[in-house]
């Protein structure tokens, strides 16, 4: 490719990079040294025409997956697992675990939920740099806590966000506490201490259209 002067590369890498899972750290250290490379070579290369990139796909719904969300579930007492969000702050679908006939694919839950449309969307906007959208998503007067500052009403949200990085979100959890819904994620990003297992959204009042009472814990 070099003598061409042209070419492309591209290596398959994968979230377990930077994000260390039970049981696979050989194949998260192996794919962390990929993503290294990926990135040196493409600075070497770069001169002589040649791309080098590197794609981190997302969840993939399978029998493996299945067995691997719950898993994950199951050890974070939650009653339904979802998949992660990808790199570059694409969708993450937020749904119960499906069963069938086939008992090896059962959760062990007795009980599963579904997040509400409203807090599924918030999950998609908050890796997001489309700040707008993601104000939108909070009534007037919503209030927002985090880190046991409270944050009340849109302009007084946004300065909160404007001092949070921007983060990825694996969701291990979602549960419903009478008419409100706590998520438990593990967020990854530029930070002190990335990974962090186990922060809770709380989302105490929402509707249809508005997130009206957010508050984030540890």
């Amino acid at each position: 490719m070099v003598e061409r002067g042209t070419g492309n590369v591209v290596h398959v890498s994968s979230r377990s990079r930077s994000v260390p899972n039970p049981n696979r750290v050989p194949y998260g250290a192996a794919k962390a040294a990929l993503s290294h490379y990926s990135k040196g070579l493409a600075n070497e290369v770069a001169s002589f025409g040649v791309r080098v990139n590197s794609v981190t796909p997302g969840f993939t719904e399978s029998s493996w997956g299945c067995s691997f969300v719950q898993a994950l579930a199951a050890r974070a007492s939650a009653s339904v697992g979802a998949e992660h969000v990808v790199d570059g702050g694409s969708k993450p679908t937020v749904r119960p675990i499906e069963t069938n006939s086939d008992t090896s694919r059962r959760t062990d839950m007795t009980t599963a939920a579904t997040a509400h449309p409203i807090i599924q969307r918030y999950f998609e906007l908050a890796p997001s740099r489309d700040a707008e959208e993601y104000f939108a998503l909070f009534a007037d007067d919503a209030l927002v806590e985090d880190e046991g500052k409270e944050y009340r009403g849109i302009e007084s949200i946004r300065a909160w966000r404007t001092e949070v990085p921007l983060v990825e979100y694996t969701i291990t959890g979602i549960e419903p506490v009478g008419e409100k819904v706590v998520v438990t994620c593990t967020v990854t990003g530029d930070f002190p201490g990335s990974p962090f297992a186990g922060l809770k959204f709380h989302f105490e009042q929402f509707d249809a259209d508005h997130v009206k009472v957010l508050r984030i814990r540890t």
